[in-house]
């Protein structure tokens, strides 16, 4: 390895005034474990800020998370540490422990280029974007949003010319949460999903013959809330999420906060999309909930101890909702259980009609509420728009003209206000301009994963139709979880399937259940 450089002071680039007290590598897993419980108390701020925290207090919030966010950076940058890294770089350390080195020195010296000033800049504007976007979206206005969009936006363009600045700026938000991912790769990506999905669906759309999701009119969710929630323990519990060390309640939104194996909180939204939709959630969130559990808690904090990449956690948590939730030995299992708490609605519908009106492909306003196939085409949207205006080819004025002209020309859809369009997701409003596309990736991952554990166990439908489950977590864990972020998901990809992402897995999970479903779109 290269010697380690401190881009933002250049005088500080001799540690060796600093090598006799801190050089050990329990001086450098202690940092790096008191910066992971340091983000782990800016994790639970954010939640509190989303659903407890009084109106006019945002202003506060934003100081608060920029102090925090500036203490972790000074202990990623600070000279103490440079000098630590510059020890282990030539200590006598086994392979296990020179591969969290490694990913730290990378990671130092690209957080070495960022000044302060920035860090804590970046941290308010997450804050007070998300408090303009609430209220935006509450009032279905995105000119109330726009201003604090132009401010995330410049300092995402800003960041990028401070660690890549002879680069492309989209590269640049890719590379901070999945190193290795560019835009030309996504570019690749996303063409063929326009080339082979998009066709598909449009076919599936125009002879889906009107099928019906399930819905459960006879349902009362205030008086079967006990049976509901028993029934999603069971269904984590079949995964093997342990619920001594997580929990899951209803929410105003769907998500999963982990931070460390021992508390991992699943969050789920009933409304707008209903009991099926809450199960798919629980599948989702379940998935992401498993990484977090089986994460190396002695390496807590550690590139060993943390998840690999936003898309890696996204291909665990698309497995489970996909693969598993929407098969049709899972569905056959839930028809059951369901029948017995709710059998007057399920009275008339067989197996069969249980299984094809939990996967009716048919065009949906909202992201979170699409089918598995329309999905990747509600993401291709927005990495189409991000991209563009990170890259600076389109300006925030332009996102809801050109919103509402990609999904009439994609998937037929007209939105009648800006609340359900253009402010449908909150991912832009902490200026997560690389999120969307990791849904998609980390689904086509997930099929090459699944595809790989099919040949291994051979069938794998009959092991979910007993409710044998464990075995598909425990290749996870081996395969994925317990490598932590020594590996990139490219790297993961590569040692557990031995090849790259190859799409062709994906189009044959496709064809296969889909064919069966909608013969038509296949002729």
């Amino acid at each position: 390895m290269e010697p380690i450089v401190h881009a933002q002071n250049p005088s500080l680039n001799n540690p060796s005034v600093f090598m006799n007290s801190h050089s050990s590598y329990d001086a450098y897993q202690e940092r790096l474990r008191t910066a992971a419980l340091l983000s782990n108390v800016s994790e639970v701020l954010d939640i509190d800020s989303m659903f407890s925290m009084p109106e006019k207090a945002s202003v506060v919030r934003a100081e608060q998370m920029g102090a925090i966010q500036t203490i972790i950076h000074r202990l990623a940058t600070d000279p103490e540490y440079a000098a630590i890294l510059e020890s282990l770089k030539t200590a006598d350390l086994d392979e296990y422990r020179m591969s969290n080195v490694a990913v730290s020195v990378r990671e130092f010296v690209k957080a070495s280029k960022v000044p302060e000033r920035f860090v804590k800049e970046f941290a308010e504007a997450q804050t007070l974007g998300k408090a303009a976007y609430y209220e935006a979206r509450d009032k279905r206005d995105f000119s109330i949003f726009a201003p604090s969009l132009e401010r995330l936006v410049t300092l995402q363009r800003e960041y990028a010319s401070l660690v890549a600045p002879e680069g492309n700026p989209y590269d640049a938000m890719l590379a901070e949460y999945d190193h290795g991912l560019t835009q030309s790769k996504l570019d690749a990506v996303f063409d063929r999903v326009r080339e082979r999905l998009v066709p598909v669906v449009r076919k599936i759309y125009a002879s889906n013959g009107g099928v019906a999701p399930l819905t459960f009119p006879s349902r009362n969710k205030d008086q079967t809330k006990d049976q509901d929630m028993a029934l999603f323990r069971e269904l984590l519990s079949e995964i093997g999420f342990d619920l001594s060390r997580g929990t899951v309640q209803e929410s105003p939104a769907g998500f999963m906060i982990g931070g460390n194996p021992f508390d991992t909180r699943i969050y789920y939204r009933e409304k707008d999309i209903g009991l099926m939709g809450v199960i798919s959630t629980i599948m989702h969130e379940g998935g992401h909930g498993l990484y977090e559990q089986n994460l190396l808690f002695s390496e807590y904090g550690l590139p060993r101890g943390c998840y690999s990449s936003i898309m890696v956690h996204e291909s665990q948590s698309r497995l489970y909702e996909n693969h598993v939730g929407l098969s049709r030995p899972f569905l056959d299992r839930l028809s059951e259980k369901l029948s017995r708490l709710y059998p007057e609605d399920l009275a008339d519908v067989s197996p069969d009609e249980f299984y094809r009106r939990a996967n009716v492909v048919a065009p949906s306003k909202r992201r979170t509420e699409s089918d598995e196939l329309s999905y990747h085409i509600h993401v291709l949207i927005r990495f189409e728009l991000e991209r563009d205006l990170i890259n600076g080819k389109i300006s925030v004025a332009d996102l809801p003209r050109l919103w509402n002209e990609k999904y009439r020309d994609f998937l037929g859809i007209e939105f009648d206000h800006e609340g359900e369009g253009i402010l449908q997701d909150i991912h832009w409003s902490d200026g997560s301009f690389w999120y969307f596309p990791t849904y998609s990736v980390g689904t086509f991952h997930s099929a090459q994963y699944f595809a790989k554990m099919s040949e291994e166990f051979g069938d794998i439908p009959e092991m979910v139709r007993r409710g044998d489950l464990l075995p598909i977590r425990d290749w996870l864990v081996s395969h994925v979880h317990s490598k932590g972020r020594t590996k990139t998901g490219e790297e993961l990809l590569i040692e557990a399937t031995g090849s790259k992402l190859d799409m062709r897995h994906y189009f044959e999970y496709v064809e296969t259940k889909f064919r069966e479903l909608y013969p038509e779109a296949f002729a």
